[in-house]
């Protein structure tokens, strides 16, 4: 990766897009119409980026080639999704697959649960099954 700024400089910097974004139009506004205006004010702010970027991955023998695009990826290193909901609700279960063992990535958040920490061990024989 080739970026001009620290990471710590570009994430400040687009933290400060999206402020900006939401002070001038406030909660509401479609998440297509916020993107719209938060390319805007990156480039505004002189940062490189592209929208929509297509992230291939293959799964067994089959390639899924777009099967996960980000909503932006900032100077080559900042990665952004753009939410414009009520609110976020985490339900069930989060399984991080960048996790390097699945058992690590595993977080319960539904109904104000605690995670699963030292609970995900007894995963451990079912993942090996599958």
């Amino acid at each position: 990766m080739t970026h001009s700024l620290p990471v710590n400089q570009i994430t400040h910097l687009t933290i400060g897009a999206g402020m900006r974004v939401h002070r001038k139009v406030g909660p509401g506004l479609l998440e297509s119409a916020c993107q719209l205006c938060f390319a805007w004010e990156l480039k505004q702010g002189g940062l490189r980026f592209v929208t929509q970027h297509p992230i291939p991955r293959v799964y067994g023998n089959f390639r899924l080639a777009r099967c996960y695009r980000l909503d932006f990826l900032v100077e080559e290193a900042v990665v952004v999704e753009v939410k414009a909901v009520d609110r976020l609700v985490p339900v069930g279960l989060v399984l991080n697959f960048c996790a390097p063992v699945l058992k690590e990535g595993i977080m319960r958040v539904a109904n104000g649960a605690p995670d699963l920490g030292a609970e995900a061990d007894e995963f451990e024989d079912t993942e090996k099954r599958f």
